[in-house]
């Protein structure tokens, strides 16, 4: 789902608000932990959570378990109550992503298990972090996803609305966060497929979901050009 202000800030629903009127200032448990494959991940916990409820660490070992490349050292994940998610996110939300920062909660919220709402908002992560030229990976998915699912296409034919949350079900920026969830809930033998947030055209097909893998392990850098000659 997403939060449609501002740019590039998504959530798991639809019609959230980013409320920047001043609050009691919150603290949080800040640091960067070193998952057991040597990664780097920074975690930040909300002061309302005790220690033993929420681990940084074991929430660190979390998305380093995802599938991932790179843009792994440059997210910050914030896990914060519900009523601090709702505050920055917006009341509507479960969680949001905005440049390189995720803010999710540590618990249950709205029915929905925390890694899922997790697994959803790194795929925000990954998209911000993947070039499309000459459009916007966050908007329109990543390069291999885009060209799977027939973005530009669709969006002509107006069956998809880049950037456009008043269409909020036919974002392909949420299609392509929901297909990346899918993509490790597989891994993670998940195997049902609950589908409440975006168009159900947008279900993502084992081809699909290997455009989607490829977009994270192996990122598409710029067009490249062959040429071939021969004799007739």
């Amino acid at each position: 789902g997403g939060v449609p202000t501002p740019p590039g800030t998504a959530a798991l629903r639809p019609g959230g608000r980013l409320d920047t009127a001043p609050r009691a200032p919150r603290t949080w448990r800040s640091a960067t932990y070193t998952t057991s494959t040597g990664e780097i991940v920074r975690v930040e916990v909300s002061d309302t959570y005790a220690p033993e409820a929420v681990s940084g660490q074991a929430w660190a070992e979390f998305f380093g378990g995802l599938v991932h490349g790179g843009e792994l050292s440059g997210v910050t994940v914030r896990i914060a109550t519900p009523p601090e998610v709702a505050a920055v996110c917006g009341d509507d939300a479960l969680g949001c992503y905005s440049g390189g920062l995720l803010v999710m909660p540590g618990e249950q919220l709205g029915g929905v298990e925390p890694q899922e709402i997790a697994r959803h908002e790194y795929g925000h992560h990954v998209a911000a972090s993947r070039i499309n030229p000459p459009w916007s990976a966050s908007a329109y998915g990543p390069k291999r996803w885009s060209s799977a699912m027939g973005i530009c296409a669709r969006t002509k034919e107006g069956t998809a609305f880049p950037d456009d949350y008043t269409h909020y079900e036919l974002s392909p920026g949420e299609a392509f966060a929901e297909a990346y969830r899918v993509l490790n809930d597989r891994r993670a033998g998940i195997l049902g497929l609950t589908w409440s947030i975006v168009d159900d055209s947008f279900i993502p097909r084992d081809d699909t979901l290997r455009a989607v893998e490829q977009d994270v392990t192996a990122p598409w850098v710029e067009a490249t050009s062959s040429v071939v000659r021969g004799r007739l």
